[in-house]
């Protein structure tokens, strides 16, 4: 169902928008807008027409919808349903060093059915289709100097609401590998986690206290966490290599240094597309070394080995076998099957093959972490 409003709802946002405090709004459209996995009833393009300086003008917003029936109810959650109206309520984005940008919120507005809407500026069409090992060196450069500005001069930000156990609480949310023994009867799962995807895993669960607690005594900063192609738009600049802007807060919060490279390099190759693996391998190796240089840039030259645990000792728990309930359900749910084969292209036992050779990349990056 559409959200229903009022032009008395949107007028005070297109004042301002054009800044113009006599506009009037003329016409308006609502289209949903899918894609991501994120918390949330959904997002809306909210558009039409509005008569600013005695002129027609074309407007438009990206409406983004919260219910607390949609995610966690307690701030400490790690998806607790009202962070991202937190962010924006608070000057944490104003304040937010360079280079990389978010987008205007225009207002927050609690609804009567206990819902929230964040009113955002409309950033355009996606631009991930577009990426490049390029593109990659750069959003990891931006990301990196954004948790090395909070690694050096910035101080960081203590919001009662930030996510500070994203990892742990991730872990704990499901039944993990029991889960997946459980369900090895079923045919695509068994295709799904062959014998050594299945051991590597399960080497991997056993030993995630243990990395957990190295990831706890890392240097800590102020991250997105959830900063993939889908929530990147790149704004082309005359430098060249564009400039980022980060929707989707919904995670933000404290988190260990490298771990922002992990939701960078695996969440669109685990959850979104098919990629050939070769060319995630190079976007990858991009991602890494331009968050290296961007921790660089603004001052920290601390040990890489210390970036590399916490990256890839995220990347594995988080999409490696904090993964497994979601591939369950994705592999034996036919209603799952109706929505996700048209975002794959492709049906679910197609992509099975694919998905184990992304498991097997994990498996290599395990036995690198094991001996670091």
């Amino acid at each position: 169902m559409l959200p229903t409003f009022t032009n008395q709802t949107i007028t005070p946002l297109i004042r301002v928008h054009f800044a113009d405090p006599a506009s009037t709004v003329t016409s308006t459209q609502t289209d949903p807008l899918i894609g991501g996995t994120g918390e949330g009833l959904g997002r809306y393009r909210v558009s039409g027409k509005a008569r600013v300086q005695s002129k027609e003008a074309d407007w438009s917003f990206v409406l983004k919808v919260l219910s607390p029936i949609s995610g966690g109810t307690t701030i400490t959650d790690w998806n607790y349903w009202r962070r991202e109206a937190h962010v924006y309520e608070s000057d944490l984005l104003t304040t937010l060093p360079g280079p990389l940008q978010t987008p205007r919120c225009y207002g927050v507005q609690d609804q009567a059915d206990g819902s929230c809407w964040i009113w955002l500026e409309d950033l355009g069409r996606p631009t991930e289709d577009a990426w490049t090992a390029e593109t990659y060196w750069h959003a990891g450069h931006h990301l990196g100097q954004l948790n090395g500005h909070y690694l050096t001069t910035q101080e960081l930000p203590a919001y009662p609401w930030l996510n500070r156990m994203f990892l742990p609480h991730w872990l704990d949310r499901v039944p993990g590998m029991t889960r997946l023994d459980e369900a090895l009867a079923h045919p695509l799962v068994q295709r799904l986690y062959p014998r050594d995807v299945l051991d590597g895993y399960h080497r991997l669960w056993a030993t995630r206290a243990r990395w957990l607690s190295t990831l706890a005594q890392l240097p800590h900063t102020f991250c997105h966490l959830d900063a993939f192609p889908g929530n990147l738009f790149v704004r082309p600049t005359a430098i060249g290599g564009g400039t980022f802007v980060a929707i989707d807060w919904a995670y933000a919060g404290i988190n260990a240094i490298g771990a922002e490279l992990a939701a960078l390099t695996f969440a669109e190759v685990t959850l979104f597309k098919r990629i050939d693996l070769a060319t995630a391998r190079s976007n990858a190796a991009a991602a890494w070394d331009g968050y290296l240089s961007g921790l660089a840039a603004v001052g920290w030259h601390g040990e890489s080995k210390m970036v590399c645990i916490g990256y890839l000792a995220t990347a594995l728990l988080r999409f490696g076998v904090g993964m497994v309930p979601v591939s369950i359900n994705v592999v034996i749910d036919p209603l799952i099957h109706e929505w996700a084969e048209p975002v794959y292209g492709s049906p679910i036992a197609g992509m099975i093959d694919y998905w184990v050779e992304v498991a097997r990349w994990r498996l290599e990056l395990m036995r690198e972490l094991m001996d670091l």
